[in-house]
């Protein structure tokens, strides 16, 4: 079964395609650019990405089902891609005005741009990030207190990395928040009045909205995979205390992470390939992190993107989208940061940092 990134990137590559027709034929005759916008709605035909993926999986429980962090994120973004695309088609056809100063035109120009640049990031993206084996590549530490040492100082980088880029993705997605008159507990929770909207909505304009939905349910899946009171807790402690490293400190227990890391004691009988191996662990886990937080990013951009038109096309209701997305853009990087450093397990066959610090270590028991 593909994977929802995959669903969602032919999807794309679709719309793309056939808009472009569109603009090529912006001079032609009433009957020829007529036939270009249906090969759009044909090209959307299969709307909601989220509803055909969920719609051939076995997903009953956020718990039965591994958490695809990578593809998931990476189908929300593309999807939100696609509405940008089929809002500037919706604009020069005449469905919704812009706002004062946009040209239909040029809006959809760029909304194509940045499409074909998401789909070239995502597409370059390290393989090796998956995990897919883990290797010794680099040359072996020359004694054993040497490779515990680099070790040591790899997981405190990892656990830093996590926090410092949770900090860049919530920092921006608190401020979009707050712009809108929002607030994150609140917004966290306007998801079912937002996501059960819209079915007055008619052509491209319906297709686009489609499009928005869709990348909240992949977001929705990926925040649901710890539990909702746990989550609402934690949301509600980031909004609490002074600042968003505060709060991601206190979530993520760095202190008592880094704590545990520095006064590592090794298990009998580890060898220094062993030691070597969990580092290099650690280092692809920083990367992995890495990259799926500029993915959230992205996503944040599509968001804004979106939640800037909707109040020509949806009301009041479509005015959630920027506190909506930004919302569960928080929670689902507050869970996956969780999940990497291993606070909580959601990822088959992959480790958090702690569960690969616990590897090496020697038991109470024999101590």
């Amino acid at each position: 079964m593909p994977a929802s990134q995959e669903i969602a990137e032919q999807s794309l590559v679709g719309i793309v395609e056939a808009a472009r027709h569109v603009q090529l034929l912006a001079n032609a005759r009433p009957a020829a650019r007529e036939i270009a916008f249906n090969e759009v709605l044909d090209a959307s035909s299969g709307a909601s990405v989220a509803a055909r993926f969920f719609s051939v999986t076995t997903f009953e429980k956020p718990r039965d089902v591994e958490s695809d962090w990578f593809s998931n994120a990476a189908a929300a973004s593309l999807e939100l891609r696609s509405a940008g695309v089929l809002t500037g088609v919706a604009a020069v056809r005449g469905e919704i005005q812009l706002p004062s100063g946009i040209d239909s035109d040029s809006f959809l120009s760029e909304a194509i741009s940045h499409a074909d640049i998401e789909l070239k990031g995502l597409r370059t993206i390290d393989p090796r990030m998956h995990f897919s084996s883990i290797t010794q590549e680099e040359v072996a530490s020359p004694d054993l207190n040497s490779a515990i040492g680099a070790f040591r100082n790899a997981a405190t980088s990892t656990v830093s990395a996590i926090v410092d880029n949770s900090e860049k993705v919530v920092s921006a997605a608190f401020d979009a928040i707050g712009k809108h008159g929002g607030e994150i507990l609140s917004a966290f929770r306007s998801i079912a009045e937002l996501t059960s909207w819209g079915d007055t909505l008619t052509g491209f304009v319906s297709r686009a909205w489609e499009k928005i939905k869709s990348a909240l349910t992949f977001l929705k899946q990926l925040s649901d995979s710890i539990q909702s009171q746990d989550l609402h807790d934690k949301l509600a402690k980031l909004r609490d205390l002074p600042t968003v490293r505060n709060g991601l400190e206190w979530i993520y227990s760095v202190s008592q992470t880094k704590s545990a890391i520095t006064s590592l004691a090794l298990r009998p009988g580890i060898t220094i390939p062993d030691i070597d191996l969990s580092k290099l662990e650690l280092v692809r886990l920083d990367a992995r992190f890495s990259a799926f937080s500029k993915t959230l990013k992205s996503i944040l951009v599509g968001i804004s993107i979106a939640g800037l038109l909707s109040a020509h096309f949806s009301g009041s209701t479509g005015l959630l989208i920027i506190p909506v997305g930004n919302a569960l853009v928080t929670a689902v990087v507050i869970t996956a940061g969780l999940d990497f450093l291993g606070d909580v397990q959601l990822t088959k066959n992959v480790r958090g940092v702690k569960q690969v610090a616990e590897n090496l270590a020697t038991s109470r028991a024999s101590e």
